[in-house]
């Protein structure tokens, strides 16, 4: 067997071993997203020449869950996406999330072990609900990883559910090895309000060699509503000394983003990004749009034709505009 096939044969494997699990084991659920793109413009003129378009996964989930008492419980999920265009890789399944939980450990809490959520931009990609279509705006600009491994712990501080918590500290590698001794500490306290309502302040550290750490600062706010969902999500991040005359580097973006359903079985959604990667110069930043329509046939299938347009604040270079009709189905 060639090695590359490896990672799909024990995927195989897993998922012909699972198969075989009654209700009362666990839990198997998943999702799938893709898409056929074309790319009708580029910032990269040789890469614009290319009309780029195509089919792809952007994300497959398999998830195992199940409880082991009433005060433990495990979660393995592996994901897969396609490869980039012009890559000619298979598609390869990695650990997205592996943690043990412990619930109860305190009043209103959970502990988990291992690799899980972050809460940086948990809360806004739930009210977003649109990740088949693109990533939130920490998640897109590589802000921050949405699952890293550490130990984390989750509930509320009052038993209304008002006032939440969800503390990790974390390698700061993402779904990766660790690399070096510095760790990520990340804080998020939802605030929830009848249960439609949301305000998330947000902030985390890492730390870093010479004293280059980082600091993340974050609001959001949004509402989920059976008509409509939609919020604002606002970040800085500093960077430490990341500059060559050690200079701090700081990072700033804004999303606003909403959907509103207009029958049965569709809703409009619209975003609008801005992003600075380096608040100190003025021709780095760029603005980014999306615009689509959600038709969803049935409970678990969303037929979502969009278009993404990114516009950049340097003097002529050309805006990158993809279209797409993207499909997203769960099991």
């Amino acid at each position: 067997m060639k090695t590359k096939s490896m990672p799909l044969a024990c995927l195989s494997i897993l998922f012909l071993a699972f198969s075989n699990l009654t209700a009362q084991e666990g839990k198997i659920s998943g999702y799938m997203f893709g898409d056929y793109f074309y790319e009708f413009s580029h910032p990269d003129p040789a890469i614009d020449t290319m009309n780029r378009n195509g089919f792809q996964f952007r994300r497959i989930y398999f998830t195992y869950d199940r409880e082991l008492s009433e005060s433990f419980a495990v979660r393995f999920r592996l994901e897969i996406n396609s490869p980039n265009f012009g890559r000619n890789d298979q598609l390869v399944p990695y650990v997205k999330h592996a943690y043990l939980s412990w619930k109860n450990l305190i009043p209103e809490g959970k502990l988990y072990f291992g690799l899980s959520n972050t809460p940086t931009f948990l809360l806004s990609d739930e009210i977003w609900g649109y990740r088949s279509v693109e990533k939130t705006i920490m998640d897109l600009r590589g802000i921050a990883s949405s699952a890293d491994f550490g130990v984390a712990l989750e509930g509320k501080f009052t038993s209304s559910g008002v006032l939440n918590y969800h503390l990790l500290l974390a390698n700061g590698a993402g779904t990766r090895g660790e690399t070096d001794a510095n760790k990520r500490l990340y804080l998020s306290v939802p605030i929830k309000m009848q249960k439609a309502y949301f305000v998330v302040p947000y902030v985390d550290y890492e730390s870093g060699n010479d004293g280059r750490g980082k600091n993340l600062l974050a609001l959001f706010a949004g509402m989920q509503k059976p008509n409509f969902h939609g919020g604002l999500e606002v970040f800085q991040k500093i960077n430490n000394e990341a500059l060559p005359n050690n200079a701090d580097r700081t990072e700033f973006g804004l999303s606003i983003f909403g959907a509103v359903k207009t029958s049965e079985k569709i809703k409009l959604l619209g975003r609008f990004d801005i992003f600075d990667p380096n608040t100190d110069l003025d021709d780095d930043g760029n603005t980014f749009i999306i615009a689509g329509l959600d038709f969803a046939p049935e409970k678990n299938v969303n037929l979502i034709p969009n278009i993404k347009i990114e516009s950049y604040q340097q003097d002529g270079r050309n805006s990158n505009t993809v279209g797409a009709l993207t499909l997203f189905f769960r099991f």
